[in-house]
């Protein structure tokens, strides 16, 4: 993972241009004012591991590791697994996008068929299904990468106070679980949240932006709920899993 991340600007997200208005907040969602019940998170993060510790807290009963789709040339969803059939590589728990696809190790190689998954983009419907019934709770914590081009358009945004984590800073907004929905690059700069946890902390999903791939903490019947989600290509985690390209270690870099 990177040390220092870029500012994106709406049109590399697929968003406006620069110099127009952001879209307003999703509906009932507030920015807070106070980050201190984004602390727990802050505490309970590896430091420099390049490892599931680094994105997610440490607390949780269980984790999963959730695939970010690629697309094919028409927009349609393409598993990892299917891609991995189609070029004789194995799918595994810890497999990455790269080896799997035959790409060369570089975050501009493009497969000919199609798109690669998009990072920092967790597939949120699917995710919600589940999630939704595992918490008591119902407002929710959204962190959002403070380098999204535009939210330095609004001046509330600019002079809130930040959580971090390692390397990354993040501004926190509150509002309905439902609200995590209406985030999404449709809606530039309110892009998919990074981080997102109910109030009981129940359950936590980091979508990290450099990732093509989301981890969600939580108890062992929530995980197990998630890996059974027919819409999600899901795998276990541990939190000392790897991370980077160097995690698969049973598929070939290619050259």
């Amino acid at each position: 993972m990177s040390p220092k991340r870029p500012s994106l600007s709406f049109a590399s997200r697929g968003g406006s241009s620069a110099g127009s208005t952001p879209n307003p907040l999703p509906n009932g969602v507030t920015l807070c004012t106070d980050v201190s019940p984004a602390g727990w998170i802050e505490e309970r993060l590896a430091r420099h591991s390049d490892t599931v510790g680094q994105v997610m807290p440490d607390c949780f009963e269980a984790y999963a590791r959730v695939l970010h789709p690629a697309s094919a040339l028409d927009d349609t969803p393409v598993r990892w697994a299917t891609i991995a059939t189609r070029t004789g590589r194995t799918p595994h728990a810890l497999m990455q996008f790269e080896r799997i696809a035959g790409l060369a190790d570089d975050p501009n190689a493009r497969p000919t068929w199609g798109q690669r998954p998009l990072e920092g983009v967790a597939p949120v419907d699917e995710l919600f299904s589940v999630l939704r019934v595992a918490t008591d709770s119902k407002s929710c914590y959204f962190g959002l990468w403070d380098g999204f081009g535009g939210l330095d358009m609004i001046d509330e945004v600019v002079s809130a106070p930040r959580f971090r984590i390692p390397n990354l800073s993040y501004v926190l907004f509150r509002g309905p679980i439902e609200a995590v929905k209406a985030f999404g690059p449709s809606r530039p700069p309110w892009m998919t949240p990074n981080l997102w946890w109910p109030e009981d902390r129940a359950w936590c999903v980091a979508s990290d932006i450099d990732l093509a791939s989301t981890y969600v903490g939580a108890r062992a019947e929530c995980i197990a709920a998630l890996l059974r989600e027919p819409g999600l290509e899901a795998f276990p985690a541990r939190i000392d899993d790897l991370i980077g390209l160097g995690a698969d270690k049973i598929n070939p870099e290619n050259r």
